[in-house]
């Protein structure tokens, strides 16, 4: 992330950075930015919602079931599946 966000704590700097991937223009960054004390360009700004978009997240298995629905072991027709086997 750009560094003219090098004087935060950690702890605002994890908070800023969820915030700011709710951001979608630069003028949401700008403001976003305000709120921390901050004030910086709209080209800034725009670097660092292209930082954002290339960020890499990777979620965990328990995150990814949450987000995809979670794990079902129902076959339809009310009964729970347990032997992997039975699935197919």
């Amino acid at each position: 992330m750009s560094n003219i966000f090098e004087s935060m704590s950690e702890e605002q700097h994890k908070e800023f950075i969820k915030k700011v991937m709710d951001c979608k223009t630069t003028e949401d960054v700008t403001a976003l930015a305000k709120e921390y004390d901050k004030e910086i360009s709209a080209e800034q700004a725009e670097k660092i919602l292209s930082e954002i978009d290339n960020l890499e997240v990777e979620l965990t298995d328990e995150q990814l079931d949450k987000a995809a629905g979670g794990f079902s072991c129902h076959n339809g027709q009310g009964l729970c599946l347990t032997d992997a086997d039975e699935w197919f």
